[in-house]
């Protein structure tokens, strides 16, 4: 029984490539990731290799041959960009993206499938998601059938595997948490008691990693903007961002610590809205923090919420998609519900 779990962000497509294992009390489960960025294939004018090639997984959607890649700087055409906004998950970019993951997976079939969305437009995108791949996805010249198809709001695949990877599932229950999730183009949150959450109090914001990036690149470029351009650009502003990997850019060495100040703005605006909808902060036990850009939001959080605990959770990048794996296989477990 294949069950299996994708989290198509603007930034990143995260999937996973196997079931849960345990080894030594520790849950583990294997993923993979390339960047949501795919474009159309060209003939290759690579020269003989002499060291590491950039990886690329190749896909035929609707006769069309595209490629993804996660490290699609070197290769893409300049022409690329990403799709933002609430309407990503009908975008052919979104569907090219889901394709070329379910490709990775290397599976004729999947039994449950569970995906995520943020939470601004959660039942929209709920509703286009199952009309799009609820009963299967078509690529290259293979339709691989979906038994079910289950769709989240992003941050709760995070609690999950938070809690469960941790053997801490018993902290769960009647608790009150404040779940946060940093992707590339939302900042995301949720107010979950347990695993029950409240939508009226959760929320979306353009307050992702990009928002930070934008504010870089117009900095370094002497106000000249536009997300659309420089590609390699702006994975070496994500990655001077997120991981602290300085980068020359016309003749200047360029390191994180020269935005700190900014950092700190950006995110505190960032909590501000999030404050804006949860209601009083001191009844939360804890703060959950997750996904790609969360060390941007680390010492904000901490700032505003402390003394309330602010936990980040292990490799919170691939969090999300873990916790959805997590979730399919339980459903695999669950009763069959009876039909009325």
């Amino acid at each position: 029984m294949n069950n299996r779990a994708v989290d198509t962000g603007y930034g990143w497509t995260k999937y996973t490539t196997g079931h849960m294992t345990r080894q030594d009390d520790k849950l583990n489960i294997n993923v993979g990731a390339f960047q949501s960025l795919p474009f159309v294939t060209r003939a290759s004018l690579d020269a003989p290799s002499m060291g590491k090639k950039v990886t690329t997984i190749t896909v035929k959607v609707n006769g069309v041959t595209y490629q993804v890649s996660d490290n699609p700087g070197p290769i893409a055409p300049k022409s690329s960009t990403r799709v933002r906004g609430e309407s990503y998950t009908q975008s052919d970019a979104y569907g090219i993206c889901m394709c070329a993951a379910v490709k990775a997976m290397n599976v004729d079939s999947i039994s449950h499938l569970v995906v995520g969305t943020p939470v601004s437009n959660f039942e929209s995108a709920k509703r286009v998601l199952l009309e799009r791949f609820g009963s299967g996805i078509k690529f290259d010249d293979k339709d691989i059938a979906i038994g079910t198809l289950h769709v989240i709001a992003q941050p709760v695949g995070g609690l999950v595997w938070h809690f469960l990877s941790s053997q801490r599932q018993s902290e769960l229950n009647k608790r009150r948490r404040l779940l946060v999730d940093i992707g590339y183009g939302t900042l995301d949150w949720v107010v979950a008691t347990g695993l029950t959450t409240n939508s009226e109090r959760s929320d979306s914001a353009e307050f992702g990693v990009s928002k930070f990036i934008d504010f870089v690149a117009e900095e370094i470029k002497g106000g000249r903007s536009g997300i659309g351009e420089d590609i390699e650009l702006y994975e070496e502003i994500d990655a001077l961002l997120t991981r602290d990997v300085s980068f020359t850019y016309r003749g200047k060495k360029w390191s994180r610590e020269f935005f700190s100040d900014a950092i700190e703005r950006i995110a505190g605006e960032g909590v501000q809205r999030i404050l804006a909808s949860t209601g009083d902060i001191g009844l939360f036990d804890s703060v959950v923090l997750m996904g790609g850009g969360s060390r941007l939001y680390q010492s904000a959080l901490h700032k505003i919420f402390h003394p309330i605990p602010v936990e980040l959770v292990a490799e919170s990048r691939f969090a999300n998609v873990r916790g959805f794996q997590l979730i399919a296989e339980h459903q695999a477990h669950a009763p069959a519900r009876r039909q009325p």
